[in-house]
């Protein structure tokens, strides 16, 4: 399906439904100016329907038609809303139904999983924090440990963006972005505090 405008209130402009048969054939378009949501369906208006077959191709108007489809006007607010700004409700939410339209869920996934690791996260870089502190940099200067400390969560931030895209390219599970610098910060904290001890 495609959408030329999106108003908030639930209705839809330049609407575009493609259908396809069990073998991914396309069987017919439909092209509808506007619909309007009603209660638990869309009602499509100056409608054009192309029914296609092996043969030949039919072209029937109609001035309403009943469309019945999964999508809300409140899960079409998300498309208007950025991933990160989203709650991890509506984020997994939205993921599941993209993932019954047979459709690329990553970003959201993303999304829900770094805010879902969050406290993961802070406990990572808290012990690691404490392992410069407690560690071996307890010796250098006050200056020395908080570079190094700047410096390590720059490489962790630069870590957690860079793993975002890498995933969605080479098509690894959205969480191992979030938990592969949280395990590494982890380890290495832990590493250096039992070095120190």
């Amino acid at each position: 399906m495609r959408f030329t405008a999106i108003e908030p209130n639930g209705v839809l402009h330049g609407i575009t439904v493609f259908y396809f048969d069990d073998e991914k054939n396309l069987e017919r378009v439909v092209r509808a100016k506007r619909a309007l949501y009603q209660r638990s369906h869309w009602q499509m208006q100056d409608i054009t329907e192309q029914r296609i077959s092996p043969d030949q191709t039919e072209v029937v108007k109609h001035n309403s038609l009943e469309w019945e489809s999964g999508l809300t006007p409140k899960s079409l607010s998300v498309v208007m809303i950025e991933p990160r700004d989203m709650s991890i409700s509506n984020l997994y939410a939205y993921a599941e139904y993209l993932e019954e339209q047979d459709l690329n869920a990553d970003n959201y996934l993303l999304s829900f999983w770094k805010k879902v690791t969050q406290p993961l996260s802070t406990f990572a870089l808290v012990l690691l924090g404490a392992a410069f502190i407690f560690g071996p940099l307890r010796q250098v200067t006050a200056g020395s440990r908080i570079f190094s400390g700047i410096l390590v969560g720059l490489v962790y931030k630069y870590l957690e963006e860079m793993l975002a895209p890498v995933s969605i390219v080479l098509g690894f599970a959205p969480i191992m972005a979030s938990l592969i610098p949280i395990l590494l910060s982890a380890g290495l904290g832990i590493h250096l505090l039992r070095k120190a001890g």
